[in-house]
């Protein structure tokens, strides 16, 4: 599946609602504090809340509602679209049953609605948002209601959601989502054969009890354990990122740390699409925070390199990272005390935009996105 549509209500500097259409790649341009991060951070909440992750901030009624706002509950919604994989049959059938269950004509379907509320008591909300009112009985109805989230857990699951702040210490990253990944492929690799292996000892210990039996000391038990799982061993590993002249990735500037980073997560979309099926979703704050101008070409190779295998929505405050195809590139501003956003209408709005911003050295010297 992927997702198509995205939609915050009442949730911080968002109080109308508010949408982006996604494309592989998006791109949020905007002054500080106008509100993009606040949208980076619903993306996070909507996918993340539904397994409980500890790892995310909670909502807060008193904190993420709009401030002045009399009444209302924050509201996320994301349309998700059918891409033909194989494990979308399943939830393409559960749906359409639900459909006629309600009574609703059959269609094409185009995409699943579903949204998250949260109440004044923090309490989540998920529902599959239907062209028809549920009636109320089938709202309550245990039945009903255990269908509905069974699928929005196995369509939330589908996806793989990371979120890289601005501020976030870059060391931290390898280890949550490099290393593990790693691991896992290795893991998967040397599986079978450490199971062939294992059955050997196994075997001895069964012929020498058998042996012990026969002569009478049945009481007695041969087993042999290994001190840690084989594949755990084989999987023991820390990272270590070696540019030849300079030493390992922590010994290098900030630049280049993110440059291999961003090289590197784009391995990881693959591989963890092509092991689980899940699709990765990355949200990124303003990659080019910590590169110099000549980077740019790098780090935009890089950041196509990920599009390609999975989606990414980043915020920027530079022209280098500003596609232009308009259709992927979104303004982010603030209108009347309230988060706004708009589709650019032409290249250079974009590039004013960000002008306006007073741009550092590297905003106005690097050349546009081929």
């Amino acid at each position: 599946m992927k997702l198509a549509r995205f939609k915050v209500k009442h949730y911080r500097s968002y109080r109308d609602e508010q949408e982006i259409v996604f494309a592989n790649t998006n791109v949020l341009i905007g002054p500080d504090n106008a509100g993009k991060s606040n949208f980076l951070q619903a993306i996070e909440l909507f996918f993340l809340t539904f397994e409980g992750d500890q790892t995310l901030q909670a909502y807060k009624h008193d904190r993420d509602l709009p401030t002045g706002l009399a009444s209302g509950r924050t509201s996320l919604t994301a349309v998700f679209q059918f891409d033909g994989a194989d494990k979308d049959d399943e939830i393409l059938s559960e749906y359409e049953s639900q459909r006629q269950k309600l009574n609703l004509p059959v269609i094409e379907t185009k995409g699943i609605r579903i949204n998250l509320q949260f109440s004044e008591k923090n309490m989540p909300v998920y529902s599959i948002v239907f062209e028809t009112r549920i009636p109320q009985p089938w709202k309550i109805s245990d039945d009903f209601h255990s269908r509905q989230q069974d699928l929005i857990g196995k369509i939330l699951r589908r996806f793989c959601v990371t979120y890289m702040p601005a501020g976030r210490e870059l060391k931290r990253l390898p280890a949550k989502n490099i290393v593990e990944v790693v691991k896992q492929e290795i893991a998967d690799q040397i599986k079978v054969f450490v199971d062939e292996v294992g059955y050997q000892p196994q075997f001895v210990s069964q012929e020498l009890n058998r042996i012990l039996s026969i002569i009478g000391m049945s009481g007695i038990n041969v087993f042999f354990e290994p001190p840690v799982s084989s594949v755990e061993q084989a999987t023991k590993f820390d990272n270590a990122f070696i540019d030849r002249s300079l030493g390992s990735l922590f010994e290098n500037g900030m630049g280049m740390r993110w440059q291999m980073i961003a090289s590197c997560v784009s391995w990881v979309s693959l591989s963890i699409k092509k092991r689980t099926g899940l699709r990765c979703l990355w949200l990124i704050e303003e990659p080019e925070s910590y590169l110099h101008p000549e980077s740019f070409s790098k780090q935009r190779a890089a950041c196509k390199r990920i599009g390609d295998n999975a989606d990414m929505i980043y915020t920027t405050h530079s022209q280098g990272f500003v596609s232009p195809d308009l259709s992927h590139v979104n303004r982010v501003f603030l209108k009347d005390g309230q988060s706004t956003i708009m589709n650019f209408r032409t290249y250079e709005e974009a590039y004013l935009q960000i002008q306006s911003r007073q741009p550092s050295i590297s905003s106005l010297t690097s050349p546009p996105v081929n």
